[in-house]
């Protein structure tokens, strides 16, 4: 989604949110979606289009709650391999998508970089990191015979 649609359709909960907590995004996040937003760009119009980065980083659990009901597509879940040996979900979340994995995989790696994020922990059968690809590469790494 580009920016101008971000603020287009913000829903109403954009408010929960000023430009200060713009501040409390981690460092990399911050500079990557500002990149985006248009020069002068600032105030209502700023938090709205930055609404769902800042409720995904500053509060997990609304974004889970927000997005619990939104379901992985039926094709997808259509075209993961019946049996592997292992399976990694890089950007892991709420492990909406490790769940199906769960099934299929000997042993499955679910790799959340975001902090808060890492629902994943505590699922059956699954090997949770924090961290981004380096995460993956490293548990990787460490199943090799």
């Amino acid at each position: 989604m580009d920016y101008e649609e971000a603020v287009d359709t913000a829903p109403p909960g954009w408010r929960r949110f000023s430009v200060d907590d713009i501040a409390r995004l981690p460092d990399a996040v911050r500079e990557h979606e500002m990149a985006r937003v248009p020069p002068g760009e600032s105030g209502d119009r700023l938090v709205r289009g930055l609404f769902w980065t800042l409720v995904y980083h500053l509060e997990p659990e609304k974004w889970d709650e927000l997005t619990k009901f939104e379901p992985i597509h039926p094709d997808l879940i259509a075209r993961l391999p019946e049996r592997v040996a292992v399976a990694v979900d890089v950007g892991a979340g709420s492990g909406r998508l490790t769940q199906h994995l769960v099934g299929r995989a000997r042993r499955v790696i679910a790799v959340e970089p975001a902090d808060g994020r890492h629902r994943a922990r505590g699922m059956g059968g699954v090997a949770a990191a924090r961290g981004g690809h380096l995460a993956a590469h490293r548990r990787l790494r460490r199943l090799r015979p």
